[in-house]
């Protein structure tokens, strides 16, 4: 049996080829991945400030309409939440670099320390992240529970405004707490027992 290498690497496409070396990332797994190079190389303050950015922003936007915490499917507005408070972290790293220069002097130069900060900074990423992931987790289950028993769930904040009191005026008629004792003492009188 002869091997004929040309007829098989004729019969290879550079399509294949690209298909086979380009690894398939869902949306998960593609944002954990940024957030993991975010953690890495940006430290891991800017990925807690990203992360935080990120439940700021299901909390105001997303947990309302009961929505899971997904990664991969993020809304533009808790997008922008996350940008916000990396770049709110960033400015306080500005001034974290700032006074580490004015300090930087006294101890010389600092070219071997860029591995041991790098280690660190993946290590802290990683304990940054597991956080994150904990309380996605908690949300997830939190939302399994809610609908555990049916449709029984606590009411949202929509449906509770007709019944809530505004500027001190209440949202029903008046009227019923005039007569609404009247007729509790008339339908609890012992004539009709």
């Amino acid at each position: 049996m002869n091997f004929d290498t040309r007829k098989f690497l004729a019969s290879i496409r550079p399509a294949d080829i690209a298909h086979i070396v380009t690894p398939e990332l869902s949306a998960d797994q593609q944002a954990k991945l940024l957030f993991f190079l975010t953690g890495a190389f940006l430290t891991p303050i800017t990925l807690a400030g990203v992360l935080i950015g990120y439940v700021r922003g299901y909390n105001l936007y997303m947990r309302p309409r009961q929505a899971a915490p997904s990664i991969g499917d993020i809304p533009p507005i808790v997008q922008l939440s996350m940008v916000i408070w990396g770049v709110m972290i960033w400015l306080a790293l500005l001034v974290f670099v700032l006074l580490l220069r004015m300090i930087a002097p006294l101890f010389g130069d600092m070219t071997p320390y860029i591995p041991i900060y790098l280690a660190i900074n993946v290590i802290l990423s990683v304990l940054v992240y597991v956080c994150f992931h904990r309380w996605r987790i908690d949300i997830n289950n939190h939302l399994i529970e809610s609908t555990r028993f049916g449709t029984a769930r606590f009411a949202r904040e929509e449906e509770l405004s007709p019944y809530q009191v505004i500027n001190n005026q209440q949202n029903f008629d008046p009227i019923v707490l005039i007569f609404f004792p009247v007729f509790y003492i008339f339908l609890t009188r012992k004539e009709f027992k």
